[in-house]
């Protein structure tokens, strides 16, 4: 049985250094200084990736959660410079996962580290007086016992005491959705070129993100013509977008960094139309939680330099026609 701390990667695996010396022009941009990317950002860098296909009682088999979660995990590691805590089937049982919130990952972070934590398997939502309860299904779940569940308020609260400065979750189950419930704010999205100022508050405030793959009301497909737990694929479709984003089709403005804003609009569209196609609804959801403050979930275009320049001066005039939308 794999222990979540024997798998841990350590950050001299982080992806190599680029030569920088010809960043600015690569980036595009003539007055671009070359700039330390994200990893480098942190004391620690750790992924929690964990996927459940196989549940050990009454409970529907998945097909591509254990799939997915292991090439998340490679993806993190070998091109964003993450440690990655891998557990998958019977490893994720609720006391183990609890353990894991409660114990390990607060013994193990500190104030300048960041977290990713990655969750694909079966999510169900029961109805509450405040809005629909999520709950996550470790593996040895039992669907009539709600004890046996993991409901996100507790992986919410554990999640809140550690003391990351960046914490991104990724839910890739049904109704993933109701973990906005635990706490909700308005999330603005932004489109424009980043500049080092931005950059740098992005990455010293902090970002407390959540990427869901559906919202509180619907089911996340496990392949593209059915829903979870009724086929075989080797990736569900948001999987296949986060895959894709990550390895660069979400740097929306070119500048060789991916934000997790435009993270969430890539696999939004992606993920919504496949749905679509296949006589269903599945809305991937970004949100912050309550301490976000200010910064973005970062992660650096692979094997691609990164320089940025200094925000322009803006005069009066320039500045009464600057779009809200800009970072």
């Amino acid at each position: 049985m794999r222990d979540a701390e024997t798998n841990r990667e350590t950050q001299d695996d982080r992806p190599a250094a680029i030569d920088l010396s010809s960043a600015a022009g690569e980036a595009g941009y003539s007055d671009a200084v070359p700039v330390a990317g994200p990893s480098a950002r942190f004391g620690r860098n750790l992924a929690v990736v964990i996927g459940i296909d196989a549940y050990r009682n009454d409970i529907a088999t998945l097909c591509s959660a254990v799939a997915d979660a292991r090439a998340i995990a490679e993806v993190l590691q070998r091109d964003h410079g993450f440690e990655t805590w891998c557990l998958f089937d019977d490893e994720a049982r609720r006391a183990r996962l609890l353990t894991l919130l409660r114990e390990t990952l607060p013994a193990a972070l500190d104030a300048d580290d960041r977290l990713l934590f990655y969750f694909a398997g079966h999510g169900v939502a029961l109805d509450s007086d405040k809005g629909p309860d999520g709950y996550l299904l470790p593996a040895d779940a039992h669907r009539s016992d709600p004890s046996s569940l993991l409901a996100m308020q507790v992986l919410h609260a554990a999640l809140a005491e550690l003391p990351v400065r960046h914490a991104f979750v990724i839910l890739d189950c049904c109704f993933a959705g109701t973990f906005r419930w635990v706490h909700q704010r308005d999330v603005s999205v932004a489109g424009t070129r980043i500049y080092r100022e931005r950059y740098d508050r992005y990455l010293e405030s902090p970002a407390w993100q959540v990427l869901t793959s559906a919202s509180s009301d619907q089911r996340a497909l496990d392949m593209l013509v059915n829903a979870r737990g009724e086929g075989g694929d080797a990736h569900s479709p948001f999987a296949l977008a986060l895959l894709d984003a990550l390895a660069g089709a979400a740097d929306y403005t070119q500048d060789h960094i991916i934000i997790a804003e435009e993270l969430a609009i890539y696999v939004r569209d992606r993920v919504a139309p496949a749905a679509e196609s296949a006589g269903t609804r599945q809305t991937p959801q970004l949100f912050p939680l309550e301490r976000h403050d200010g910064g973005q979930f970062v992660f650096q275009v692979p094997n691609r330099p990164l320089a940025l320049a200094r925000a322009p001066v803006l005069d009066s005039a320039s500045s009464s026609r600057r779009s809200p939308r800009a970072r």
